[in-house]
């Protein structure tokens, strides 16, 4: 894992960005969608007490799915900065992927997914992809959606947060790690 830590003695936030070699064109043919689902996913079990920690403390927390990569992010106040990173290290060593927050998480997917059919970036990248190698994973559906979150695994008979777990062990690595971090 490559870390970069940068000490400012004047900065107001602290802040801390974890990103992981790993995106969508990573996810198996099968279960298209999964790496982004899997960002959805990761904080859920935990997320209360996370929550809890960054929101009320002035800070900010998100992440978001590129084809190539996947970027955990969040600010605080600097005083925090210690237990915020013991938590956030928490997602990323030992994932809960709560059953019980699986479909509030699938829908938050097909919202965004819905969400960006008409928008102008999303018909120029399918347009490309329509004419790309059909061989290649980038002519592959990235985002996910319900349907292919929701019925593939169940094709194969197995739940889907084995499938999140199987992701997690094939492709979250310490070599596929970068963090940055700042603080005072």
């Amino acid at each position: 894992m490559l870390i970069v830590l940068i000490s400012h003695p004047n900065i107001d936030k602290a802040a801390a960005a974890l990103d992981v070699s790993i995106g969508s064109l990573a996810n198996p043919r099968d279960v298209p969608g999964i790496a982004h689902f899997f960002e959805h996913m990761l904080f859920i079990g935990s997320e209360s007490e996370y929550k809890k920690l960054i929101k009320g403390n002035g800070g900010y927390s998100n992440a978001f799915t590129c084809s190539d990569h996947t970027n955990y992010y969040f600010d605080i106040n600097p005083s925090l900065l210690s237990d915020a990173l013991d938590i956030f290290a928490q997602f990323f060593i030992s994932p809960l992927f709560a059953a019980s927050s699986t479909d509030r998480e699938l829908e938050a997917v097909n919202s965004e997914y819905e969400g960006n059919l008409f928008k102008d970036v999303r018909r120029i990248t399918e347009l490309e992809k329509s004419t790309s190698d059909s061989e290649h994973p980038y002519s592959d559906f990235p985002s996910g959606n319900t349907e292919s979150l929701r019925t593939t695994h169940k094709q194969r008979g197995i739940g889907i947060r084995e499938v999140l777990l199987d992701f997690y062990k094939a492709q979250y690595s310490l070599n596929r790690m970068s963090l940055a971090v700042i603080g005072n």
